[in-house]
């Protein structure tokens, strides 16, 4: 609620990127978290529930976290602790909704242009989501679209997974030599 005077509170900005980066999920799915979808017993470092009515095609996704992840929960957790319903990320607004992805957008274009830095190219979140599947290239496809959250891996291969200098060279050094086989 509106006091009459502005306060100063935490943006949540880098907490909200870390998680997009060790996830690979959308920007909206990550604002849409709550404290219910954070399953912290299930798997080595906990899982996260993606609710369908924050998926872009409607549908209910669970995968593990990375220790960088959880690490990240775990902080939040110990400086604003929240339970069930109530959301990871809250506007500064209302706790009741979730921070919204234009109030993010300016996050974002504030801090690049506070850091000096190039906007990135491709929208404003789709690189965190592109960079987290192009790191997962020597993996699995169908696992890497579960954990990601694709339906179809070929739309991770066709708009996510980029050609990088690294994978290039040991696709060029990987070959093997071809020998004719006698009959």
């Amino acid at each position: 609620m509106w006091s009459g005077s502005p306060v100063r509170q935490r943006a949540n900005l880098a907490d909200i990127l870390t998680i997009a980066a060790e996830t690979g999920r959308r920007i909206s799915a990550v604002l849409g978290l709550c404290w219910q979808d954070v399953l912290w017993e299930r798997g080595p470092h906990g899982s996260i529930r993606w609710q369908a009515a924050t998926d872009k095609q409607n549908r209910e996704w669970t995968a593990p976290l990375s220790p960088r992840a959880r690490a990240t929960l775990d902080r939040i957790r110990a400086e604003r602790p929240g339970l069930g319903a109530a959301y990871l990320f809250p506007s500064p607004i209302d706790a009741a909704h979730p921070t919204g992805y234009e109030r993010c957008r300016h996050w974002l274009l504030r801090a690049e242009e506070r850091a000096g830095v190039v906007k990135q190219e491709g929208g404003c979140f789709y690189p965190y989501r592109r960079a987290w599947a192009t790191a997962r290239k020597h993996l699995p496809l169908p696992d890497v679209a579960a954990a990601g959250g694709w339906k179809s891996t070929a739309v991770l291969l066709r708009h996510y997974q980029q050609p990088d200098d690294k994978t290039m060279l040991a696709v060029v050094l990987g070959g093997g030599v071809l020998v004719e086989r006698q009959a």
